[in-house]
């Protein structure tokens, strides 16, 4: 059989909860875990290290919300207000990757910003990737081959470029292409059309990387099947997340209505956001930041925990209703890692644990 037409059958099934698994594909059972409350966990407990960090910044650079956070050896990245700023690790500000500008070496805006090895990509626009390395020195532009791309991967110890492309209006033909610089070198069709919503909504999270370098694999943001990426750029199922009725379907976006878009209606709904894996354990948060519950499931003691981690006793004025929700994973897979926005206003505090 066609290589794309494996594939096809797999992406055809694998998001409805019937994909026949391959051997290696976990089955995580998440229909009754939210029948009840999350278990309340001491963090200092539970956790091998923590690291908080306050961020030292200055009158030109001043954080009051964080996108992204990667943690690369001694250096801390922050994505916020269109910067990407560097940090140590004791939160002390160091210098920016790039800065906003028409210049060749320059950005117009940060609509994705992804590591690679030892480089960082920022996606300037719908059309450009800017590299640059860890020192902020700007490297090369390339071309995205088709502005659909939302989402991107550059994917471990190679030059292909994962591009993903959201269904937005329902019947968008092509969901992932592989790209090397300017060149398609694959593609693979959606398996399902919809009819064209009336409100296009675009979310965060609506293809996410696994965070380090232990697996090449990504989730979508409506999709139950967790992909991995083979050495020979083949999509593989590798796990799959059994929601039962607390299931979100993809074509819920597709009948939005004023009323559900005043009423937050996607905030009030149960969608896993994955930033990766550390040892045998997969991560898990919701896609509402309003929910402060961690999941993490052992793949090897095949075991689900659902857990509000509480913060060990600290000087930063953290607001009452905070709880450690791991959203971001360091590239040496050893840290979980979450933010907070102090009570007095304070700068931002990054928080570092070691499970």
């Amino acid at each position: 059989m066609n290589k794309w037409l494996i594939i096809f059958a797999i992406l055809l099934t694998a998001c409805t909860g019937t994909s026949e698994k391959s051997e290696e594909c976990i089955t995580i059972d998440l229909a009754t875990v939210f029948d009840h409350q999350p278990q309340e966990v001491a963090l200092k407990k539970w956790a091998k290290s923590i690291q908080f960090i306050p961020l030292q910044t200055n009158d030109s650079i001043l954080i009051k919300y964080i996108s992204r956070i990667i943690k690369h050896g001694d250096k801390l990245l922050v994505q916020h207000d269109n910067r990407a700023s560097v940090f140590d690790l004791a939160g002390k500000y160091l210098y920016d990757i790039g800065k906003q500008g028409g210049g060749p070496d320059e950005f117009s805006r940060i609509s994705g910003l992804e590591p690679h090895d030892h480089l960082i990509y920022i996606k300037d626009s719908p059309i450009r990737i800017k590299i640059y390395d860890w020192q902020g020195k700007f490297h090369q532009t390339i071309q995205i081959p088709d502005k659909n791309i939302r989402g991107f991967y550059p994917l471990p110890k190679t030059n292909v470029i994962l591009g993903h492309v959201p269904n937005l209006s329902g019947n968008a033909p092509i969901r992932f292409y592989f790209c090397q610089d300017t060149v398609i070198s694959d593609s693979i069709p959606y398996y399902k059309s919809y009819t064209e919503p009336p409100f296009v909504m675009t979310f965060t999270y609506e293809f996410r990387p696994f965070d380090g370098n232990k697996i090449a694999a990504f989730k979508e943001l409506f999709c139950d099947t967790i992909f991995k990426v083979s050495n020979d750029m083949k999509l593989i199922p590798y796990a799959v997340l059994d929601l039962g009725k607390y299931r979100t379907p993809e074509e819920l976006r597709y009948n939005i209505t004023i009323d559900d878009i005043k009423n937050d209606l996607f905030r009030t709904k149960t969608i896993p956001v994955i930033p990766g894996q550390i040892g045998d354990r997969l991560y898990m948060h919701n896609f509402s930041d309003k929910d402060t519950y961690t999941l993490y499931y052992d793949i090897a003691e095949k075991q689900l925990a659902y857990v509000q981690f509480i913060y060990p006793e600290n000087s930063f004025e953290l607001p009452e209703e905070a709880y450690f929700t791991p959203k971001y994973i360091s590239n040496d897979n050893r840290y979980l890692i979450d933010w907070e926005q102090p009570e007095n206003d304070n700068n931002p505090v990054l928080i570092l644990v070691e499970p």
